[in-house]
């Protein structure tokens, strides 16, 4: 720009009064307005507080159920309009995966709810089980089909009094039984006693195997006899023993052993069964003095345990070709002492033996109860429990030990111990509950079970129940109380409820299997209340008092359910159907 420009602009910035400086920008506080005080701005931002309820606006009310579903629902106005076309009838395959859903039944059902949507709504109003879709939703169903259909294959009247016990493999099967004249204090003479008025009732099949219907009695527990008959007849017999039980040797599973009143334990090869031929004895040992009776092979291997009614528990190796002598362990030798019941340790206890003992004598309410161990032959633990014993049992897992026991007066008490520590005080203890049934009678606790869990404890009674309880918590009492209702009134002598037995469901669920006098075998499903009709199913109904049961493995070709009675008779039951192959 040269001068004269210069001062032009001047000129003109003069006459308009216009500074040569920026203008201060305006304030919207100029005309006497004051600025934001700290009081103001904690209520504008109070506004935005979610922790401030005044600031939350109710929620619109969602409905769960969509405008389609409510006119679809209006049958009353629709029905007069209502016309199906062939097009109309088509649904796409999106449509009906979207409108139905599978029930655990197998059936359809219609989910007729609409879900909230989880965003719009409020934190905390949504409950876990409102977003479970409705398919997880189960109710009661039957998850024992492998007791569904259970069909009579055979019937064995061999027997000739009650059956002790009942064992199978692969289709073999062997039971032993009691039979009058046939105990370990029983002998026939010339004297006219009641043994020799038992003589005609005496007679074989105290022993018996089974397989592919066909019978072979052992010429097992016995021994010959001389009597004077008549004046003329001098008769040369046997005498016949009680087989008082039997037990597949799992070391080799074509080997079993016996145990009878005549003193002895017995082992025999059923190999040639196979072949049509009789089993073969392999050995017998003479216990001299005492009667052999329950028998138990340590889990795996061929160690038998054998409890006698002189005080002692016997360790005795059935293998080919052993010459060990058996061992005895004193639990209570004597003082007139039997013993009452053993089991093996398993799992975390599977180094020791647990045994008790009572009383010879009925009136003596005492009892020993010690654990051994078992490779150094001498007892580890006396257990405080002083009363009687009657059974023991083991939780799978090995760490607890359960006892019931006598004492006085006809008080019973269920005694739990923590083996796994070997502790020789009681952890939990209840009293049972009084016996129900005929003045005079004689409480026994015939089983003690627990569940594959450990957490169930079945006490089978012989008043005709089962009671159960949760072992975590045994002071708070009776669970479930099942009971066999009437009696099949055949026997003389009742035994009550002889065994329980656990078994899983499928695909969940356990379920309780016991044999009473009512002369059924009944599964229990511990979901359902004892006092609902449908509970309680019989699998098997005979014509005399239960006295033995066996279940077969569901995962293999055994037999569902073999089933003895008081009367000598034993039915195999066997799994029918599309989804069971014949045994």
């Amino acid at each position: 720009m040269t001068d004269d420009d210069d001062r032009a602009v001047e000129e003109v910035l003069t006459r308009h009064d216009i500074s040569d400086e920026a203008p201060t920008p305006r304030s919207k506080y100029d005309n006497n307005e004051s600025s934001d005080s700290e009081h103001e701005y904690e209520q504008y931002h109070s506004a935005l507080s979610l922790a401030d309820n005044a600031n939350w606006q109710p929620l619109k009310k969602i409905s769960r159920i969509s405008a389609a579903e409510k006119s679809a629902g209006d049958l009353s106005i629709r029905l007069a309009a209502l016309s199906v076309s062939e097009s109309a009838a088509r649904m796409s395959k999106e449509n009906a995966k979207r409108h139905r859903t599978i029930n655990h039944r197998g059936g359809l059902t219609v989910d007729f709810l609409t879900r909230a949507d989880p965003a719009t709504a409020r934190p905390g109003k949504m409950f876990l089980w409102d977003e479970l879709p409705i398919s997880l939703c189960f109710g009661r169903s039957n998850d024992f089909h492998c007791y569904d259909s259970l069909q009579a294959v055979s019937t064995i009247s061999r027997a000739p009094g009650s059956i002790n016990n009942i064992i199978q493999n692969n289709g073999t099967i062997v039971m032993s039984s009691a039979v009058l004249g046939g105990g370990f204090n029983d002998a026939f003479g010339q004297d006219e006693t009641e043994d020799t008025r038992n003589r005609p009732y005496n007679r074989d099949g105290t022993l018996v195997v089974w397989r592919e219907g066909k019978e072979y009695v052992l010429q097992a527990h016995q021994r010959r006899v001389q009597s004077v008959m008549s004046d003329a007849d001098m008769l040369s017999q046997f005498q016949y023993y009680t087989v008082n039980d039997v037990q597949w040797n799992p070391a080799f599973p074509e080997r079993f052993v016996s145990s009878g009143a005549d003193g002895t334990v017995q082992s025999w090869d059923c190999t040639t069964v196979r072949e049509g031929a009789t089993p073969k004895r392999v050995s017998r040992v003479k216990y001299e003095g005492c009667e052999p009776q329950s028998l138990q092979f340590k889990p795996g291997e061929s160690l038998l345990a054998i409890e006698a009614s002189d005080g002692y528990v016997y360790l005795q190796k059935d293998a080919p070709n052993s010459a060990r002598r058996p061992t005895g362990l004193s639990l209570a030798p004597d003082i007139g002492h039997c013993t009452a019941h053993m089991v093996w340790g398993t799992g975390l206890s599977s180094d020791y033996l647990f045994a008790s003992s009572h009383a010879s004598d009925e009136s003596d309410c005492t009892g020993y109860h010690k654990a051994f161990d078992w490779r150094r032959a001498i007892s580890v633990v006396d257990f405080d429990a002083q009363e009687a014993g009657q059974k023991m049992a083991i939780a799978e897992s090995g760490d607890i030990l359960a006892i019931a026991t006598e004492a006085a007066n006809d008080t019973h008490y269920l005694k739990l111990y923590d083996v796994r520590r070997l502790m020789k005080r009681v952890a939990q203890k209840v009293e049972l509950d009084p016996y129900e049934s005929e003045e005079g009678a004689r409480f026994e606790v015939n089983s003690l079970a627990f569940s594959p869990d450990g957490i169930y404890l079945a006490v089978a009674r012989n008043d005709n129940t089962v009671q159960v309880y949760d072992s975590r918590f045994l002071n708070h009492g009776v669970l479930y109380s099942f009971a066999h209702q009437g009696a099949a009134a055949v026997s003389r002598e009742s035994f009550g409820a002889v065994k329980a037995s656990w078994v899983s469901g499928t695909p969940r669920g356990v379920g309780l299997v016991t044999g009473g006098t009512d002369g059924c075998v009944r599964l229990w499903d511990t979901r359902q209340a004892a006092e609902d009709p449908s509970n309680g199913r019989a699998l098997a109904s005979c014509a005399d008092d239960i006295a033995y049961f066996l279940l077969g493995d569901t995962g293999s070709r055994d037999y569902a359910l073999i089933v003895g009675e008081c009367s000598g008779t034993v039915t195999v039951f066997s799994r029918t159907g599309p989804n069971w192959p014949e045994d």
